[in-house]
């Protein structure tokens, strides 16, 4: 989304792109406690450079990550630090809160 959206076309600023993958992305699946970098929220943070993000995956190899992302951080834990993985898996299968 960022190096299309972004970057190449255009068509949305960094910050209406990353609102859209977080905030947005969250009310929308109805993920609570997650999108927002707030006090009692869980916080995944990514550390990135706009002009280095490339999707590198492909229909044929689906499991290629993508460069740029200096640091990702899931639950307070370092999961990817400057292109190498750190072996450590944080996350968990987030489900929507039914009201």
């Amino acid at each position: 989304m960022i190096e299309q959206y972004v970057v190449r076309d255009g068509l949305l600023t960094i910050e209406q792109a990353v609102a859209k993958m977080t905030a947005f992305a969250a009310s929308v699946l109805r993920v609570a406690k997650r999108g927002q970098l707030t006090a009692g929220m869980y916080s995944d943070i990514i550390v990135f450079d706009p002009a280095r993000v490339h999707a590198r995956a492909s229909y044929t190899a689906p499991l290629v990550l993508a460069e740029g992302f200096e640091l990702v951080i899931v639950n307070g834990i370092i999961a990817r630090e400057v292109e190498s993985l750190s072996g450590k898996r944080a996350g968990r299968v987030l489900q929507p809160e039914l009201q």
